[in-house]
């Protein structure tokens, strides 16, 4: 009977610890007016400056795979992104905007992309002849 006491009072004393830190952590949330945080670390990061802001999403549409082949121009002012320029599709554009949307201290996203398909791949020969080749394609002699 003494050994299920003990059982029973640390399984006890394991559950107010975990209810305590539990209250704890509901009550000692960040009030509204508390910097934002960094969600890659636990300390307060401060905001990002404009010239960040652009060069990160930037950045990352140049690493996407949807949107790096598309003409966009990024201006930021006062964190809210302007996106501009021209993109192949509606997805391309909508990819865009969720990566500003998505970058840290973003606060607003205007999206001015305009969508216009691309034009059509100029006909290339698969095989270009040598440039010193005469017309039958063996090499240049000289006559004398």
């Amino acid at each position: 009977m003494n050994r299920n006491a003990g059982i029973v009072l640390r399984i006890g004393f394991a559950i107010s610890i975990l209810v305590s830190s539990l209250t704890a952590c509901k009550s000692g949330s960040a009030p509204e007016s508390a910097p934002m945080k960094d969600p890659r670390s636990s300390a307060a990061a401060p905001l990002p400056t404009d010239a960040e802001i652009t060069s990160l999403v930037e950045r990352q549409l140049a690493a996407d795979e949807h949107t790096n082949r598309a003409y966009i121009t990024v201006q930021t002012e006062r964190g809210i992104v302007t996106l501009s320029g021209i993109a192949n599709t509606e997805d391309t554009k909508q990819s865009a905007e969720a990566i500003a949307g998505a970058t840290y201290g973003v606060k607003e996203v205007h999206n001015d992309i305009q969508v216009r398909a691309a034009p059509p791949a100029l006909a290339i020969p698969a095989e270009r002849p040598p440039i010193n080749a005469n017309k039958t394609g063996g090499p240049r002699t000289r006559r004398r």
